[in-house]
Parts: structure tokens; sequence; C-alpha cells
């Protein structure tokens, strides 16, 4: 269908002949255009040419090309047939020259056009001329000068060789030459039997007993709900519970908070009383002391100098910084793009946009208005509103009971947690073995004095650095791995690793300041720096890039782009080939985005970029919607509250004063002038939201409209003035 609306108008053509100062033929070009004026490029095409004169063909032929990427065709008519072209009789009247282009792209439109030849090409009607009468002849010219005579010439050649002449006597015989050289020595004969075996030396001593759970590790501390690995605070009281740390000196300061989460070097390092707050990455949540409710994901991902009441604050990626409560920050200030999924499908739920300026300017994006309407009477007061009237909670049963004058109270269940089980006592360690007494040796030689025995096998691990499966050293940890199989050079440092990987071989030279989470996470990294990995085979072919930030299973780059730069991608199965300092929210199926969960954050950005390219639209048809459907639109102003608000999740009362329309009344007047339109859309919850740039398209379509009556008028101003 796509090829039918281009080619309904199909094609300009524009021609020019040029000829030939050689062959027989003409030199034929065509310009193919579509109607709308846009070039027909580097596509086949074919080409019927012919010569008529008094209404009949006098020759014909057909060509295939290629049109150039100026939508260019050159052609040599007369080359098919040089002997019927060379027998036009080009003096016989006029001639023309018709051309049929026809576009070979499986619909086969084509176009015809005529031509007249007006300047006839005489040479070619001189060439078949008939030759004129002989002239006569001239008088013939005086005798020339006696030349000079000719210098000697060269000597002649050699003769060729006589015969050999016949050998002479055989000379007497030479003396005897030296002697040779001594020939080489012959290889060495076997090697001897070995002699007896030493009698085998005493067994060492048996290991000591190792710790039979994380608790009893020396650097791993489990009180109550939370556990600290590597570097468990010494501040820390009975009201600090659920909280997890995995990472030299993570919450390392902590005193009373409590369900915090901190993975990585020096992740949320500094808090001392705050809740709910949640850092993965090197120094990530460094600058937050007493906050709540926080989020930061990458290296250095963080909020302003020594926040001690930092409130809901997120920030995304490495450097990412986060300084206003209640925002979020998706990646740091080298970020220049950020795709709502990997194909940049998805659509965005927000409340408000905001463009910024360089210098920071805040500039709110908001869809076309029309005239201020009169003011409207004072509406009549509303009827007492319904909604929750109480809650209690009854400690003996864990039950919280909700009442309303609408009829949505309800009760829950026991929201008290099940107390844990007491864990079974780890089991001793055995003792090893005693070496077993070796054999006495043969009457014979005297041997070599026997080997001391092997030491007994260890116990279990008593810290970190002693179990099979972990390591760690001054600012290292690992986890689910042992040095054997991953080593650090002296500048590998502050790095976190947790999960079984293919670290075989694999030496962490420079690398530093990396986090990895995951099996195979991360497990190429060799001079990478500042990368946060989440996620099975997250970023599993990093080897030097730095501050990168992936969240996801098999989320990352490909091999070819191991040297990544600042690339951000959240969602499982992204692969981030986009270009470095660009950040991507899901994969190539997520199809929505909400900024909050109810999808009323603001968001602010440079710039807003919505793909628009023509290869991905069809069934191209002009806007109907115009100046009438402009002037039925009712811009009003309000006051808005939140989709949280609405069902009750948010009790703050904040709402935003707006201008904008009402979707109910957008809805009733698309519904008649385009039922098909995409402006208007209900989430799951019966809301309505409306995408207030399409409205854009109108706006164009009546300043048009507007324009052309501007013109009228002037016309007929004109007129008047006769």
């Amino acid at each position: 269908m796509k090829k039918l609306l281009t080619f309904l108008s199909f094609i300009t053509l524009f021609s020019t002949f040029s000829y030939s100062q050689i062959s027989q033929d003409l030199s034929y070009q065509s310009i193919v255009r579509y109607a709308n004026g846009n070039l027909v490029v580097s596509t086949d095409v074919e080409v019927d040419l012919a010569i008529t004169s008094n209404g009949a063909t006098v020759y014909s032929e057909s060509h295939t090309a290629t049109t150039s990427k100026n939508g260019l065709v050159s052609l040599r008519l007369g080359s098919k047939n040089i002997s019927a072209f060379s027998a036009i009789d080009w003096g016989s009247g006029k001639h023309y020259v018709s051309a049929t282009i026809t576009v070979l792209d499986g619909y086969n439109y084509s176009v015809s056009t005529e031509s007249e030849l007006l300047p006839v090409p005489y040479a070619l009607y001189a060439l078949n001329a008939k030759d004129g009468a002989v002239g006569p002849a001239g008088p013939a010219g005086p005798a020339g000068p006696a030349g000079p005579t000719g210098a000697t010439g060269p000597a002649g050649a050699d003769g060729a060789t006589g015969p050999a002449g016949p050998a002479g006597p055989a000379g007497a015989d030479g003396a005897t030459g030296p002697a040779g050289p001594a020939g080489a020595t012959g290889p060495a004969g076997p090697a001897g039997a070995d002699g007896a075996d030493g009698a085998t030396g005493p067994a060492g001593p048996a290991g000591a007993d190792g710790a039979s759970s994380l608790n009893e590790l020396s650097d791993v501390t489990i009180a109550s709900t939370s556990v600290y690995a590597v570097s468990p605070s010494s501040t820390t009281t009975a009201a600090a519970i659920k909280n997890a740390s995995f990472g030299v000196d993570a919450l390392d300061a902590l005193t009373a908070g409590f369900n915090n989460t901190a993975v990585g070097y020096n992740a949320l390092s500094k808090v001392t009383g705050g809740d709910y707050n949640t850092a993965v990455g090197q120094g990530a949540g460094l600058n937050i002391i007493g906050g709540t409710s926080n989020t930061f994901l990458g290296h250095n991902a963080n909020t302003g100098t020594n926040q001690a009441g930092a409130s809901n604050r997120t920030a995304l990626g490495a450097g990412a910084t986060a300084t206003v409560n209640k925002s979020v920050v998706l990646g740091n200030n080298l970020v220049e793009q950020v795709w709502m999924s990997s194909d940049k499908g998805a659509s965005v739920y927000a409340a408000k946009y905001y463009t910024v300026d360089s210098n920071g300017n805040a500039t709110e994006l908001t869809g076309g208005s029309g005239g201020s309407g009169s003011d409207g009477a004072d509406g009549a007061d509303g009827a007492d509103g319904k909604g929750w009237t109480g809650g209690s909670y009854d400690s003996s049963t864990g039950v919280v009971t909700f009442t309303s004058n609408d009829g949505l109270g309800f009760t829950t269940g026991d929201l008290r947690g099940a107390t844990g089980a007491t864990g079974a006592a780890g089991a001793a360690g055995a003792d090893g073995a005693d070496g077993a007494a070796g054999a006495t040796g043969a009457q014979g030689p005297k041997g070599d004095k026997g080997d001391k025995g092997d030491t007994g096998e260890s116990g279990v691990a008593g810290a970190v650095n002693d179990m099979t499966d972990g390591y760690k050293d001054t600012s290292n940890l690992v986890v689910g791995e042992v040095s054997s199989n991953l080593t650090f050079e002296s500048a590998g440092v502050k790095n976190t690793i947790i999960g079984v990987n293919d670290w075989t071989d694999t030496n962490i030279t420079t690398g530093y300041n990396n986090t990895a989470i995951g099996f195979n996470s991360g497990k190429k990294i060799t001079t990478g720096r500042w990368n946060t990995l989440i996620g099975t085979s997250t970023g599993q072919f990093l080897v030097g890039g730095n501050s990168n930030v992936f969240i996801g299973n098999n989320t990352g780059v490909i091999a070819a782009n191991a040297g990544s730069q600042n690339r951000i991608a959240i969602g499982a199965g992204i692969t981030h080939q986009l270009g470095n300092n660009i950040a991507v929210i899901g994969n190539a199926t997520v199809t929505k985005v909400y900024m909050a969960y109810d999808g009323e954050a603001e968001i602010y950005a440079n710039a807003t970029i919505n793909s628009s390219d023509l290869r991905l639209k069809s069934f191209i048809k002009p806007v109907n919607l115009g100046l009438s459907f402009i002037n039925e639109l009712n811009p009003v102003s309000y006051l808005k509250m939140s989709r949280s608000q609405y069902k009750g999740d948010d009790s703050s009362g904040e709402m935003r004063y707006e201008y904008g329309l009402l979707a109910q009344e957008v809805d009733n007047l698309l519904k008649e002038a385009d039922p098909e339109n995409s402006v208007i859309t209900k989430d799951n919850d019966g809301l309505l939201g409306m995408d207030y740039k399409q409205l854009i398209m109108p706006l164009i379509k009546s300043v048009q409209e507007l324009s052309d009556e501007v013109d009228r008028l002037k016309k007929e101003i004109e007129e008047l003035k006769k």
C-alpha cells in the first residue's frame, strides 16, 4: 500500500541529449523523481526508447539500468542496433524521441514522455550523404634541390667461431689430501636402575577445627536479622536490624539504622542511623549519613556532601548525583541520550516534561492552547466527600483494620513475621589421619632421606580468606572463587565480586572500583574501572571499559565493545551497541516506561526525541483536524492530584496548579473526527491520559488554514483597491 500511495502521481522527468563525437548514437539522460519531488535513487528501472517521424516509429530499443544516488539514468540511444540507427533518414522531416520508464520495484508503475529533437543531428546526416563530383587536377610543383651525401655505414658483424681442436693428453695424478676430522661421539648409554625408596617420614600435625557457619567467620557478623561481611561496624547496636553489607568498609559506621543494603567497597560507609537505603557499587551512597529510602546504583552514584536528611533520592549510573528529595537522576553529566527501551519504542508516562538550556534554566514542554474564554459562573458546593474514616492495629493478632464510609474498608491478615528457627550447631572438624609407616627398603646402597609427611587437611575456614570459595585482601572481596583462579595485581583494588565465575587465567591488573554480582558477571575485566554489574552473565565481555552500569540477566555489550565508556543498560537481555554516554531502560520488547510508579514524576532533559523516520510509517495521509477542531478544544486551569492520591496510596494532599485539557472532552471530539487516533490512552486503573505532542499537527494545520485565509483576504483587498 505504501508504494501505491507513493506512485499515484509517480514521476517528474527531465531529459537531456548530446551528440557523440565518435560513435553513431546519442547520449540519453533522465532524472527520475517521485510526484512529491523526491529522487528515485539506486533503483532498477526499465527504459523503452523510440524515434518517431510523421507518426511512425523509425527506430526503437529497450534498456535496463539503475538510477544513481542523484536519481540519474544514462543510456546510449542507438547502441542496441547500430545499423538500423544509422539508416534513419534525419533529413526526411521532424523527429521525436519517446521514452517510457518503468520502476522495477514489484509494483512496476511507469510514465511516458515524448520530446521533439529540435537540433537535427546534421553530423549523422552528413555522414550518410553521397560524395560530390571529383574536382580538376592541380598543376605540378617545381623539382626540389638534391640532398647531401649520406654518412658512412657501420662495420659489419664478426663471423662465426670455428670448430674446436682435438683434446690434449691426460695430466698426472695429484697428491693425496689430508685426513678428514674425527666423527661425532656416539649417544650415551641407558641410565642405571633407581635405588630403593627410603623410609616414609612421620605424619604432619592435624589441621585446626574451622568454623561451621557464617557467624563463626572472623570477618562476618550476623546479629539477629542483619549480616555484615568483611567489615562489620564496631559501633552497631541492637537497634540496627535487617541490614546487609558485602564489601570492604560497606556500612562501616552503622549504629541504629535498619533495612539498609550495601554492596561494594565503601558503599553507604557513612550511614549511622539511616533506614531503607540501597547502594550497589564502589563508593555508592558514600555521602548519606542519616537519610531514608535512597537508592544508588553505580560506581560513586551519590548525593550532596554529608547528607543527614536525604529522602527518596535515586541515582542510577556511575557518578550520577541526586541532590533533591523525591528525585531520580539517570546517568552522569556525560550522558547524552536516554533510550526508553533498546528500540526507542516505549511510551513514557509522566506528569510534566521540562527542557533545560545550557544555563540550567528549565522550561516546561506543553501543547498549544486556545484563547482565553470568559469566566464561567461559580459552581454549586459539592456534596461531602467519602473516604477513609479510621484505622487500628491489634498487636496481639497482628491485624490492621481500615474503616471508611464508602464501602471500601478492609481488614488485613496477621502482618507479623514468623519467628525463625534456631540454626543447628556446626560439626567439629575431624582430626587429620596419621601418615602410614613406610616399608623398609631392600638391602643395597643407602637411599636418600625420605621427605617429611604432608600436614593433615585443614578444617572448615575460619575467615572469608580461608574459605574454599572465597578470597579477601585489604580492599578486594571475592565470594564464589579463590585466588588461584582470580588474581589481583597491586593496582587492582577496591573490587567486590560475588558469584561463581569462569575467572580461570584472568588477572585483574589495573582494574579497580568494580562491583560484579552474579554468575559470570564481569568475568573478563582486567583493566576496567568503576563498573557496576548485577545479574547472570552481565557485562561478561567488558575488559577495559569504565563507568558502565549493567543490571539484568545477560545485559551488557558485545566483545567488540570491550572498552565501552559510561553506558547504562537496565533490563534483561539488552545488548548495548548504541554508543558511549547513552542510557537504556528496558529491552526491545518494553512498550511503556513509567516515571515514578504512578507516572506522575516530572522529567528534566535537554531534548526529547521521537522516532519519525519515513521508513517506519505506512498508510500516510494528510491530517484532517484543523482550525475547526482547535476551536472546539476547551483549555482550562485546575489543581491536579497524583494517581497515588486518587487511589488512596498517598495522603500527602499535595496538588499541582496546571493548564491543560480534559481528556474525556478531547476523547469525545476525536471519536467523531478521527476514531482511530492514539491521542487518548487508558491505563489499567481506567484513568485517561493524553499525548499532548500529537496536538501539534492540528495546530500546524490550523496555521496553514489561517495563512490561506489571509492570502485570500489580501487578494480581495487588492481587487477592491483597483
